[in-house]
């Protein structure tokens, strides 16, 4: 079919051309990787292996030939694409996610992304049945787990990359928002959980409502349901006919009853531990700013006054905005930039913060950035070095920051005077830092540290060795 020819090389464009690649084939996968990821390709050789051989019997489903796996570091997002078109293919973006993102409650990062991706590539693979003979003539452009929703698709995927006992179904971030919109009358309908609108949660819901609604269909009719309605759709015809089959695999109920079922369930689970918190005593709380968008990062001044926070929404560039605590006097301060961990100079005067922007054409990297509050520009501190979350020291004079590397993260102090780097202790790998803050003296750095399955909060001194583990993640 001529005209899915440039879906083959639709992500060519991404890598720069200078890069040198390199592959490690298995029995069922080949790994493409550029030159310095080395050690993840060899660790995704067993990852893969290990999924294939969980996921591949549960779904009674083997896909044909090896499934392509590109593995790239040039971009500090954390993601990953699936497509079965022309061929079974997945594009992993192997940074691990910071500390504040929807994504950053994992056992293993590369497990867990690889396991959600190959689930993907398994539930939009398979057919049988009638579909058979539309799938020999037409080719892989038939597919009829494709034409599901998104709370379908990626419903089940989370679903799977949780059975971890991690994964988006157990983050807190996922059953806070699942508790506030009940608790507030705004909980997403059956159809707003494909995560098409524009309003906050967006495509978030896809991911945390269908994750969370297949979890529960899985634990309260059984783990094998998940698979069995796969397998039923994925044989027929009849597209589109999502409650022909739900009402066959889940005792005659269609979606629209289950999700009232979930929805039943949740508001008592939730309702239980709002009396509970409300009996100790609730916190009086005001709003400052509403919006339709999402409005993140809010920031303190060192004077309590004002709060720096960012914006955004789908239909205009990202903003960096002030408002007055008391909720007057919402003011733009720079446009273009989205802004994570603001961190204002002792003065006041000043706010650093990192944000992301194109390195050498191909790349995508976090930068950090000053901006002044009086003449509300910015200037770029660091180029191409992979650097977020930014703090200033007690006088003013340096920054604390995070870099990125391949397979790991390290810490950093950004010199004013000098406009030099030094990077913290040795490197560790696999270990994943966020959120570092200065202590009021300026002596240790406190900082959210991800290490062995674990995320814990950790006391550095500035020759980056560890002064204390704060907390004990279980």
């Amino acid at each position: 079919i001529i005209w899915l020819a440039p879906l083959a090389g639709a992500h060519a464009g991404y890598f720069d051309p200078k890069l040198k690649w390199f592959t490690l084939s298995t029995p069922h996968f080949n790994i493409h990787y550029h030159e310095g990821e080395e050690e993840v390709a060899r660790r995704m050789t067993v990852i893969a292996e290990k999924v294939y051989a969980e996921q591949s019997p549960k779904f009674k489903w083997k896909p044909w030939g090896r499934t392509e796996v590109v593995l790239t570091d040039t971009t500090d997002i954390s993601n990953a694409f699936t497509s079965t078109l022309p061929y079974n293919y997945i594009l992993l973006f192997i940074p691990a996610p910071q500390g504040d993102s929807t994504l950053n409650y994992y056992e293993d990062w590369l497990y867990d992304l690889f396991l959600h991706e190959f689930t993907h590539t398994l539930h939009l693979d398979m057919y049988g049945g009638l579909v058979k003979p539309f799938r020999w003539v037409l080719g892989r452009i038939v597919t009829p787990n494709g034409l599901t929703p998104g709370w379908v698709r990626e419903g089940i995927a989370t679903q799977q990359e949780s059975l971890t006992g991690k994964g988006r179904v157990h983050n807190s971030f996922s059953d806070m928002m699942l508790r506030t919109d009940l608790l507030n009358d705004q909980f997403l309908a059956l159809d707003q959980m494909a995560g098409l609108q524009f309003d906050w949660p967006s495509s978030n819901a896809a991911y945390i409502y269908g994750g969370k609604f297949w979890a529960y269909l899985a634990d309260t009719y059984g783990q094998d349901t998940v698979v069995e309605f796969s397998k039923r759709y994925s044989n027929s015809m009849w597209l589109f006919s999502l409650n022909n089959k739900a009402r066959k695999t889940f005792g005659g109920k269609n979606f629209f009853k289950l999700h009232d079922e979930w929805k039943a369930s949740l508001k008592e689970k939730y309702d239980k531990q709002r009396q509970e918190v409300e009996a100790k005593g609730l916190s009086s709380l005001s709003d400052v700013r509403h919006y339709k968008g999402s409005l993140s990062n809010p920031t303190l001044s060192p004077d309590g006054q004002t709060i720096i926070y960012s914006q955004t929404d789908v239909h205009n560039k990202p903003e960096i905005r002030r408002i007055r605590v008391d909720g007057s006097g919402d003011e733009l301060i720079s446009k273009g930039r989205i802004g994570a961990q603001y961190s204002f100079s002792p003065d006041g005067k000043k706010v650093v913060y990192s944000s992301m922007g194109t390195y050498k054409h191909y790349y995508k990297y976090f930068e950090l950035f000053e901006l002044d509050l009086e003449t509300k520009k910015s200037r770029q501190l660091t180029t191409g070095q992979r650097a977020f979350h930014p703090d200033y020291s007690p006088d003013g004079k340096t920054l604390v920051f995070v870099q990125n590397k391949v397979d790991t993260t390290r810490l950093g102090l950004y010199d004013f005077e000098t406009k030099k780097i030094k990077l913290l202790g040795a490197s560790e790998p696999w270990v994943q830092f966020s959120n570092p803050r200065f202590s009021p003296d300026g002596k240790t750095i406190a900082v959210s540290a991800w290490k062995k399955g674990n995320r814990d909060i950790y006391l550095y001194d500035l020759d980056g060795n560890v002064v204390k583990q704060a907390t004990q993640d279980t």
